[in-house]
């Protein structure tokens, strides 16, 4: 099976326009690539439009963590689709890049059937809280199954990382539950 990467540069050399179906396990649809002319516009996942998506879907399959298959089908991709440019080169930089970074602090990654909860106690007293660590206590606190955390996390991998391991400095989470 061609891996995602193979299929974006496949597309893009042919200056495809359409999506990219990701399908799961299950054959549940995880989520879409959206190409224009060959550069990348828009990544869905969760119902969220955003570049992040685009390298969960990228790390997700570098990292083989997640067996999923993939439909390429030809489509017109509407301006108002179109969430950002980015072309074949600039993203394969970027997340050569990324995915770099990410391996130096995979190690602190938690495990994906750890159960992770904020702790209350600490809450309030957080002065120097970043809006990005908040983002990441509320999905926390809906989805505490890391491997969840992850998927409905509004950030790309390496940042839901570097984001986990501040909030566990400052005590800001705590583990509920090992599998």
């Amino acid at each position: 099976m061609k891996n995602l990467l193979d299929i974006l540069d496949e597309q893009s050399a042919i200056n495809f326009s359409g999506k990219i179906n990701i399908l799961g396990a299950k054959k549940e649809l995880l989520g879409t690539i959206s190409i224009y002319e060959g550069a990348l516009v828009n990544a869905r996942k969760n119902l969220k439009n955003t570049i992040n998506n685009l390298f969960y879907f990228a790390f997700e399959d570098l990292e083989h963590s997640v067996e999923v298959s993939y439909i390429v089908e030809p489509e017109i991709i509407s301006p108002a689709q179109r969430i950002f440019i980015l072309s074949i080169e600039e993203f394969k930089k970027k997340l050569s890049h990324d995915f770099s970074e990410y391996q130096k602090i995979k190690k602190l990654r938690p495990p994906n059937s750890l159960k992770l909860i904020p702790s209350v106690s600490v809450l309030p007293t957080l002065e120097n809280m970043q809006p990005a660590e908040f983002d990441l206590l509320k999905v926390i606190s809906e989805y505490a199954k890391v491997s969840d955390i992850y998927f409905y996390s509004p950030y790309a991998p390496l940042a839901t990382t570097k984001l986990l391991v501040s909030l566990r400095k400052k005590m800001a989470i705590s583990v509920f539950a090992k599998n």
